[in-house]
Order: structure tokens, then sequence, then C-alpha cells
């Protein structure tokens, strides 16, 4: 009864002397302003007993042989809003199972209904997508059939009598699966350049992560036993110094701890000879006005370069060989036009 004085008693022996743990609601209890422990820890006095102190108590006895625990449940009596006995817990499932979390409340009066929350939206039977695998039985158990990766996240269950606030206690629920090769990111057809470091990826959504990535090449096992054919540790392949050789059809394999997955679309890969250069054409050439010039540029590879030529236009530059000769009353000044930027160049004498 609210406002009354409660004692909890919890006694064990052992030997050697246990020592004495009280919890809350799987929390420590601590002594407060209302709550006292005797001095060899075995009784705890709860003073003016309110809403709040309801709950799971819990004394558990620890030596250096083992432990016992004692449950205790404390249910205040009086016009009061629901508490939670036995909240949810954190739970793991399979993709396909049934998973229940339960959600143990207790009220007076105890008319007590429960709301559960998915992600902070409530889950509502009249919305088809709750109700084909959803259920809440009057217990207040959350049932989840067939789960799906989508159900992964937090669930809250706030059970109410319509006293006072509602209280919630909330748990994760981990969905594993089967590795799953993303097919959306595959590529159909890469192109290699030959000589080049190049890559290959295999995109997987997986939980548990996973643990290997298995190479096929024209329906043989990729072996990664040279040191120019590398597989990362996120599973992706890695070719140093591309070959013709390793033009084919690759697919991947990934696997875990939850089991392996489908194989992987087939990626065409295409290994072709990047432009070289065969002749290069100089850095500088020096032409007097009217003379002609020949600049030589040759490339190869496959498919067969195409050669394009392009100017590159610089601001221009000062005359040179310039000379003065003097007179008695002028002087003659002659230079050599420099490169003009590909604009006229005009010239101002002072």
């Amino acid at each position: 009864m609210q406002g009354a004085t409660v004692k909890l008693f919890c006694k064990a022996n052992g030997s050697p002397e246990p020592n004495i743990i009280w919890n809350k609601d799987g929390a420590p209890l601590s002594p407060g302003p209302r709550v006292s422990m005797s001095e060899d820890r075995t009784e705890v006095t709860i003073n003016m007993v309110q809403r709040s102190d309801g709950g799971i108590y819990s004394c558990t006895f620890i030596n250096s042989v083992g432990q016992v625990m004692q449950r205790i449940d404390l249910i205040v009596e009086g016009t009061s809003g629901a508490y939670v006995l036995n909240p949810p817990v954190n739970m793991t499932a399979v993709e396909g199972q049934l998973v229940t979390f339960h959600c143990e409340a207790d009220a007076n009066p105890n008319n007590i209904t429960y709301r559960w929350y998915f992600e902070n939206r409530q889950i509502d039977m009249t919305i088809p997508s709750f109700r084909s695998r959803f259920s809440v039985n009057q217990q207040g158990s959350l049932s989840i059939n067939n789960v799906q990766k989508r159900d992964m996240g937090w669930y809250i269950c706030r059970p109410s009598n319509g006293v006072g606030q509602d209280p919630e206690a909330a748990a994760y629920l981990n969905v594993t699966y089967p590795p799953k090769v993303i097919k959306d990111l595959i590529h159909k057809r890469l192109i290699w350049a030959l000589g080049f470091q190049e890559q290959l990826d295999c995109p997987v959504d997986a939980n548990p992560p996973v643990t290997e990535i298995i190479w096929s090449k024209d329906n043989y096992l990729v072996e990664f036993s040279s040191n120019r054919r590398t597989q990362l540790s996120n599973g992706t392949l890695l070719v140093k110094r591309v070959e013709q050789i390793d033009a084919g059809q690759y697919s991947c394999i990934p696997l875990s701890t939850a089991g392996r997955g489908d194989t992987s679309p087939i990626v065409q890969i295409v290994v072709r000879d990047p432009p070289r250069f065969v002749l290069r054409p100089e850095e500088h050439y020096i032409r007097k006005p009217g003379e002609g010039v020949t600049m030589i540029c040759s490339a190869a590879g496959t498919p067969e370069p195409v050669v394009t030529w392009r100017r590159v236009l610089t601001t221009p530059h000062a005359p040179y060989n310039l000379t003065a000769i003097p007179s008695w009353f002028s002087v003659q000044i002659r230079w050599l036009p420099a490169y003009n930027g590909g604009s006229p160049q005009h010239y101002v004498l002072w």
C-alpha cells in the first residue's frame, strides 16, 4: 500500500562468507532518504512506499565458490499508474523465425492496455503491413512472425491503465541473415588497362559481416598465390600489372557465419592496351619567321588511338637580338620579334 513501510529480507549461508548485492529492475540498489539497509545487508527497508518503488528486487550472494540469487516482486497497491515488472530484453533472431517480446506490467486498477512502438512509430494493427505479421496478446507480449531484415531496430513497450504517466521499456531486435550480393552495384562489363593496377568489388549486404569472398574466373577458382593477384580484407579482388590473361568472366560468392550467399552476376572483364607514345614531339622548337616546322607524334594502343593536336596559347615573349646604332642626330634600332602569343604585336619606343 502506498505510504506504508516495507521490509525485504534475504538470507543465505556459505563458506567462505558470501557478499550480498541488491538490485532493482536490474540496476544496483543504493540507500537513499527512504531506502536503508541493515548492517549485514540482509534486510532492505523502504519507508513511505511510492508507486515508483514497485518492481523486481533481487539479492545475490557471491563467494569464491559460486553465487545464488533470490527474486522479490514488490507490487505497490492503491490507485496507481502502470509500472513494468518484466521489461522486454534484447533479442537476436534469424530471418524467417518467430520472435516474441514479453512485457509484464502491474497497476491498480489493473485494466492495463499495452502499446508497442517500432523506431518511435506505433505498431497499429489496422495497418496491413503490421497486421499481417505482428500481434499483441492480452498479457502484453509482442510477436513477430516471419521476421525480416527490415524489422531490425528498437521496440518500446508502453503499458497504461489511464492513471499517471505511462512507463516504457525498450529492447533491440537484431536480425541475422545470409549474405546477399547487391546486384544493382555489379557492372556487367569493365575495361581494365594493360599494365596498370585494377580491382573488382563484390558489394554485399550481410549480418553478421562477411567472413570470406570466393572469386571465380571462367568457372575456375581464382588463385592468390602470386604477388600480382591479391585479395583485400574486404574481399575486393586486386590485380597488379594487368595482363591479357586477366580478361574473362568473373563472379563472387560471399560467406558468413549465417550461411553462404548466392553467386553474383557475371562481370565481363576486357583488357585493353591504353594509349602510349611511340614518338614524342620535342619540348621546344625554335624557328625564324617564315621557316617551316615539323612536329612528330606517334602513339600505339588497343584499339588504335586517335592523335589530336591542340595549340596552347601563352603570353607574348619579349623581342631578342636587340641592337642600337647611333649617329649624330638619330639612332637605328633593330630586333627580332619573339612569339606573339597568337595576337598582333605593337612596339613603343621612348
